[in-house]
Formats: C-alpha cells, sequence, structure tokens
C-alpha cells in the first residue's frame, strides 16, 4: 500500500495501536529501573527516507540508540533512543553504581543497555501481539553511540533501498524523577502497516 494515502482514521488507529504498546513498554522500564515512566502520547511522521532523521528535534544531539529487527507476522524496526549522558545515568542503575561521564559506554555499559532494548522492545511487541494476534519475533539488539540523526540513518538504510517513505511511530518516555528520558521508535515496514490495519478493522477507507 501507498502510505502517503493513508486516511485520518487509519492514521488514528495506528497511533492507538502504538499508545498501547507504548504503554506496555514504559512499565517494562518501570519495573527495571524501581522508577515511574510515564510516556506522551506517540507522534507520527510520514516523511521521506532522506528526512525520517529530522524527526527528532535535535538530529545532531549525542545519543545512544538501541536498535532491533522484528521479523514475523510483520516487518519493522525498533529504535530506543536516549541522550547520551542519560543512557549512561539508566545504565548505572541498573548496575548499581555511581553514575559516570563518558566519550563512549563501556562494556558493562552496553550490554545493561541491550538488555533495556530487548526487554522493553520486547513488552511492545507482546502488547501487539496481544492485540492484534500476530506473531512478532525481536532481533538480538544492537547499539550506536552517534548523533541521533546518525542512528535513525543506521536503521534506514535497508528500508531507504526499498521505500521512498517511511512511517515513523515515535512515543517520548518520561522518568518522573527527570533523571532519564528517552525516545521508543516503531517504524513498521510499508507491507506490514496494512496488515495492522486489517488486524483493527480499518485497512479500507
Amino acid at each position: 500500500m501507498d502510505i502517503r494515502e493513508l486516511s485520518p482514521l487509519q492514521l488514528d488507529a495506528l497511533k492507538e495501536v502504538a499508545n498501547i504498546g507504548a504503554g506496555h513498554a514504559a512499565t517494562a522500564l518501570s519495573q527495571l529501573v524501581h522508577k515511574k515512566i510515564l510516556i506522551r502520547s506517540p507522534r507520527l511522521g510520514l516523511l521521506p527516507v532522506d528526512e525520517a532523521s529530522q524527526m527528532l528535534e535535535d538530529p545532531e544531539a549525542l545519543v545512544i540508540g538501541i536498535y532491533l529487527v522484528v521479523r514475523g507476522d510483520l516487518s519493522a524496526n525498533v529504535v530506543l533512543i536516549f541522550p547520551h549522558d542519560d543512557a549512561l545515568a539508566l545504565a548505572s542503575m541498573l548496575l548499581g553504581k555511581q553514575p559516570q561521564s563518558h566519550e563512549f559506554p563501556s562494556p558493562l555499559d552496553e550490554s545493561a543497555l541491550k538488555e533495556v532494548g530487548s526487554i522493553v522492545t520486547c513488552a511492545y511487541l507482546n502488547a501487539l501481539s496481544q492485540l492484534i494476534h500476530i506473531s512478532l519475533i525481536p532481533s538480538v539488539p544492537g547499539l550506536a553511540s552517534d548523533m541521533s540523526g546518525a542512528v535513525i540513518d543506521r536503521v534506514l538504510i535497508e528500508l531507504g533501498q526499498m521505500e521512498d517513505y517511511v512511517l515513523i511511530i515515535e512515543t517520548e518516555l518520561i522518568d518522573v524523577s527527570q533523571k532519564v528520558m528517552g525516545y521508543f521508535m516503531f517504524l513498521p515496514h510499508p507491507s506490514s502497516i496494512e496488515t495492522i490495519l486489517k488486524a483493527v478493522g480499518v485497512a479500507k477507507m
């Protein structure tokens, strides 16, 4: 399907599906860090692939991104992005150590953050699986420390070879103590968007 022709009702349906998934992801993160994590209403961006890195407010901000590929009954990419210092603070919380500021995460930090990415993504995907009755299988997570735009571009390289436009569903995750914030980004392949819409009964509008 041509994702540029999605109707307002279809976009609202995708946002609601994402909202449910994000709620479960926030709960999983809350349980990991023993802090209340809030979400902001998901934001949808329908952009040319070469402009998708502009989805975040500051594409040049230094971040740590955890990314996974989703397979099964639909194909998608997931990116979990934290500002660099917030990611290191999160790793320190999980490892029970004092936060340290350095340019690159240590191997131990990387392991902890990948585990966060895996657990949070699985919570998101499990919610979607139960809602729309499909099987979703995440890959082993990868990690990159770079500018946010570069992290998103890395994820989009494969998709950009096949599609001109991409739908990014982005949800902000906020620690109420203001120590950590992040972005959960779900990028379904265009062919998979139709699968989701059929499952929620708005495939044809």
